[in-house]
């Protein structure tokens, strides 16, 4: 196994694909496998709630966002702060809600 394409300079890769995190697309994939890894963006425009079959770990790296969630019927908001995870179980309904200038891996 060669592990040496797999090593990525996170700080450079957002520098160089940064067009992407703004509107209207706000997000850019960087890994298409068994393992999804996508960078998003703020603002976001898209406001409907959708629901994702696996688990879904946010990870904010720059800025503040809030997550809003269904849980029994309930809505809810999780506020991930700058640094912070976050593990949504799998078939929780969601709206990821990011300001300008933040951005988070999912």
């Amino acid at each position: 196994m060669n592990v040496s394409p797999l090593q990525v300079s996170v700080k450079n890769w957002i520098t160089e694909n940064q067009d992407d995190f703004l509107p209207p697309v706000c997000n850019k994939l960087m890994h298409f496998s068994q393992l999804l890894i996508m960078f998003v963006g703020g603002p976001n425009t898209r406001k409907d709630y959708h629901i994702e079959e696996g688990e879904e770990l946010f990870f904010q790296l720059k800025g503040d966002m809030c997550l809003k969630v269904v849980e029994n019927g309930e809505h809810k908001d999780v506020h991930i702060r700058e640094g912070e995870m976050f593990l949504l179980p799998a078939r929780v309904p969601h709206s990821p809600q990011r300001q300008a200038n933040t951005v988070g891996l999912v």
